[in-house]
């Protein structure tokens, strides 16, 4: 329906979903600029088809159900709309089933009990994603924000909005090919990922759009792109592509949980013993760090 702030959609979910937790993960790494995450709501800049705009959401009060506001002008785009905010807040999830199947492992059983209804946070855009996770590679979050905040004041398309604190659209592939990304801060090995990234998606070469064989393909394109690793893929694929079984197994914040607070268990034996959460790799995970809350990379 409209209304006199924009177009207003609710947004349905099988219950429970742990609305507080995952919006903490999004404000923990929300771009400035492009994200802002305040009063119980989400809000970001978005591009649909060349048209630009806002979102707000929020939980509805009373369903279970998010409340989805735009300032779009145009209806034409409406599905893409809705398929982007479900993506983000994992909506299409099972989380009886998922709890379900977690809590066979005993070692995982108490986590999950605790904490019902967890999605995987996803994103917006698979390829803005992407640079976020190699921006963020070896940094804290903090520094991982203020650094993509850097990038999107260099090459973001400025917007005026009504919401303080979003001001830019994320950049586009095409605008890192040929850009001195030096000026932003970036060492040489990210500037060359990023745009080894941004070619892959003008080029075709890889879209985040498409359908993969399974998480094996997914994982072998995203490497296959060139100065990504394995355990950046893993989230490549767990938040942008929705791959429930990736799993960033490389993560010391994962590591240090699954070793009950002692020194980080090796890569090889989390990898291990993660077998047995197979298909929900995903949702072990981010179990996994909200439980942690340690230090991470992404």
């Amino acid at each position: 329906m409209r209304a006199s702030r924009g177009l207003v959609i609710r947004l349905e979910y099988r219950s429970p979903l742990r609305w507080q937790e995952l919006i903490d993960f999004l404000r923990e790494r929300a771009v400035p600029g492009v994200e802002v995450v305040q009063d119980d709501a989400y809000r970001r800049t978005i591009r649909i088809d060349g048209c630009a705009g806002v979102i707000d959401v929020r939980p509805d009060q009373n369903e279970p159900s998010l409340v989805l506001r735009t300032d779009l002008p145009e209806c034409e785009h409406l599905m893409k709309l809705v398929e982007g905010v479900r993506r983000i807040f994992d909506l299409g999830a099972d989380p009886l089933r998922i709890q379900q199947d977690l809590s066979c492992d005993s070692r995982l059983k108490r986590i999950v009990e605790c904490r019902p209804g967890l999605r995987v946070p996803g994103v917006w855009d698979g390829f803005e994603l992407a640079v976020r996770a190699v921006l963020g590679e070896q940094l804290t979050i903090k520094q991982s924000r203020a650094r993509a905040g850097r990038l999107v004041q260099a090459f973001g398309q400025p917007l005026r909005t009504s919401v303080q604190g979003l001001t830019h659209l994320f950049p586009m592939p095409d605008q890192f090919v040929n850009a001195d990304l030096s000026k932003v801060g970036l060492d040489v090995a990210s500037a060359v990922t990023v745009k080894n990234i941004a070619r892959a998606v003008c080029s075709g070469h890889f879209a985040f759009s498409r359908s993969f064989t399974d998480l094996d393909d997914v994982i072998s394109r995203i490497c296959d792109i060139g100065g990504i690793s394995a355990t950046t893929a893993h989230y490549i694929a767990m938040r942008a592509l929705g791959e429930t079984d990736a799993f960033p197994f490389a993560d010391p914040g994962f590591r240090t949980k699954f070793a009950n607070g002692r020194p980080s268990s090796a890569s090889d034996d989390l990898l291990s013993f993660a077998e047995r959460w197979r298909p929900w790799r995903a949702y072990a995970a981010i179990q996994l760090y909200t439980a942690g809350r340690a230090a991470q990379p992404f």
